[in-house]
């Protein structure tokens, strides 16, 4: 196991900032919590998108933001968004999913140096 399984996170995260799964995109439609900090008419909004990019990664898109150069929020990785936005839970989750994906890879590697 070399990375985490993202989808269980990308829902989690989603659910927290009020998503919904879009069936035809494939993606959670959300509040982007930066919007509605800068516009009250986008607190209700859900314009921003959580989206599966490459090798099972998931990314949050917001146009507002990409639109008025908050690069932070215009794309953001899954753990940037957990790691600001994501309750204590998830973040614990998160975390240690992580650890054990390191923990692992280093028992792999000493067992292969160990070898030669």
């Amino acid at each position: 196991m070399h990375r985490v399984d993202q989808d269980s996170f990308a829902r989690d995260i989603a659910l927290e900032l009020s998503g919904v799964w879009n069936k035809i995109d494939f993606c959670w439609q959300v509040k982007c919590p930066t919007c509605a900090k800068h516009h009250a008419k986008c607190a209700d909004r859900k314009q921003a998108r959580i989206i599966k990019g490459t090798k099972g990664t998931w990314i949050l898109q917001c146009p507002v933001c990409a639109y008025e150069a908050r690069g932070k929020t215009a794309a953001m990785c899954l753990g940037n968004i957990i790691g600001t936005y994501g309750s204590q839970s998830i973040q614990g989750n998160w975390d240690e999913r992580w650890q054990k994906v390191f923990k692992n890879r280093n028992c792999k590697h000493h067992q292969s140096r160990s070898k030669g």
